[in-house]
């Protein structure tokens, strides 16, 4: 085989691979959490290019909007020169960062105050 064709193999596992992760995302099989602790370990290295917003699209609830705000809020939280539609998994999960970047995340994405209203007290309401 070329360099070439080695390449264009690898690049095809690394697109599967995201693809496979986003897909689990997406149906609820893994959470966000599962994937960004792949990606940290030594074969997650194809999970570390996908970007925080289109890592949170596989998120009920997170429309455009919301994943925009997101980034917006963590390159201020975590000022980068990097602009913020690229900010990454391998982006948060930098080491030269020491996990303060995972850290505003996480605050950023959890959710405020009671999942309905009346939590615990009253039934979930029908959608």
């Amino acid at each position: 085989m070329t360099v070439a064709a080695d390449l264009t193999a690898a690049r095809a596992v690394a697109n599967r691979t995201r693809g496979d992760w986003l897909i689990s995302l997406s149906e609820g099989l893994a959470s966000v959490a599962d994937l960004i602790a792949y990606a940290a370990g030594p074969d997650g290295a194809p999970l570390r290019a996908i970007t925080i917003r289109r890592l949170m699209a596989t998120q009920h609830g997170w429309g455009e909007r919301r994943r925009k705000q997101l980034v917006r809020e963590l390159a201020l939280v975590c000022p980068t020169s990097m602009s913020a539609s690229r900010l990454s998994v391998g982006w948060l999960i930098d080491s030269r960062a020491c996990g303060r970047r995972l850290v505003a995340f996480s605050n950023l994405i959890k959710p405020h105050g009671p999942p309905w209203p009346g939590f615990p007290l009253t039934h979930k309401p029908a959608l």
